[in-house]
């Protein structure tokens, strides 16, 4: 299945960029003055140091494998989506941990969630 994305552009600057996979309703919204993209919980957050008893990520990458497997092809279709107009953000701003500023960064984070959904670490 693949997902279309088209933006909606609204007052202030912003646009509103459907980006269903984490929910079908998820949208990311882009401040277009600036390029940041605030992704909400579309991509993982696995690569910041947290304390002994923050267990964002774990709880992050758990929702992410237990969802039906339509839902992540939608989501991995946003992502795509996202990966593929790279060029015009400065920054993704995701819903737990980043912000990931810079290209390298922004593919990494879109790539590493790309990954663990078509290839998933075992849950214990």
């Amino acid at each position: 299945m693949i997902w279309i994305c088209s933006t909606s552009n609204f007052i202030g600057g912003f646009s509103i960029i459907p980006t269903p996979g984490h929910t079908m309703g998820s949208v990311s919204i882009l401040y277009q003055k600036n390029g940041i993209l605030y992704s909400g919980d579309l991509t993982i957050t696995m690569f910041e140091e947290t304390s002994q008893n923050d267990f964002t990520s774990e709880l992050v990458l758990y929702t992410l494998l237990s969802r039906p497997s339509e839902l992540l092809e939608i989501q991995e279709s946003s992502l795509n989506y996202l990966n593929s107009s790279l060029q015009t953000y400065s920054g993704i701003y995701p819903g737990h941990n980043g912000p990931y500023k810079g290209q390298e960064m922004m593919m990494t984070i879109i790539g590493a969630t790309i990954q663990v959904i078509n290839e998933p670490p075992t849950l214990p």
